[in-house]
């Protein structure tokens, strides 16, 4: 009897790691590079070498090598092109805010939005509940620049009190006022930043709109957006 009841057991074991070897290989072949769209002419590639000025205690170490491939869901765009952008400073010192999602990555004189100093945050409205499995971030990146305090939220309304969901948070001693958060200071870099949205069982995060915030560089620069976009799918 005993014998019988191991036998089972072991057949179940073997069933099941069939199970999760099929499934890890399904969801392998269903699974590709997320693509940016980082052609010659869609970024200026004039990234500069590695600041020497004043550095945060939380800063990834970094390297002039671009970031290894991120692996998504196949059939995502960009759900953020052209889509109602609205921010805490509305009126730019620099560019008008339809420029943060106009597709146009650049980092050249007029191809960014530079915002008042201090915290503040851009806003994207999806139009509809999304599937959101990556938002890019483009800050300014003609210099080696390391912005403080960048915070991305996820919500399903506008003053993000349905459901709000914290991404990314980099603001390790709550000079915000948002919250404190663990994840590492970068370098901008004309690569952008991948905040991962994927979600549990890469099903992705569910939201309307995106909050991106940003405070002043480490140099003092006023925050700088070049572009921003979010990769998923349509409501």
């Amino acid at each position: 009897m005993d014998g019988v009841v191991f036998m089972k057991d072991k057949i179940i074991l073997i069933l099941s790691c069939i199970i999760v070897c099929a499934t890890s290989l399904l969801f392998a072949a269903n699974v590709v590079e997320l693509k940016l769209g980082l052609s010659a002419d869609a970024v200026t590639r004039a990234t500069p070498g590695i600041s020497k000025g004043l550095k945060p205690p939380h800063l990834r170490k970094e390297t002039k090598v671009q970031r290894s491939p991120f692996m998504v869901v196949q059939g995502l765009k960009n759900i953020a092109l052209y889509k109602p952008v609205t921010s805490s400073d509305t009126e730019p010192i620099i560019g008008d805010l339809d420029q943060v999602n106009d597709g146009l990555k650049k980092s050249n004189e007029f191809d960014y939005v530079e915002l008042g100093p201090g915290l503040q945050w851009i806003r994207i409205d999806l139009k509809g509940i999304c599937e959101i499995h990556a938002v890019v971030i483009w800050h300014f990146y003609k210099n080696a620049v390391i912005y403080n305090d960048v915070i991305v939220q996820v919500a399903d309304d506008a003053g993000f009190k349905k459901k709000k969901r914290t991404l990314f948070n980099n603001d390790h001693d709550n000079s915000s006022g948002v919250g404190r958060g663990r994840d590492k200071a970068f370098y901008s870099r004309w690569w952008g930043e991948i905040v991962d949205a994927r979600g549990k069982n890469n099903k992705g995060t569910r939201a309307r709109y995106v909050r991106v915030y940003t405070a002043d560089g480490m140099e003092r620069e006023h925050p700088r957006f070049v572009e921003i976009a979010v990769f998923g799918k349509d409501k």
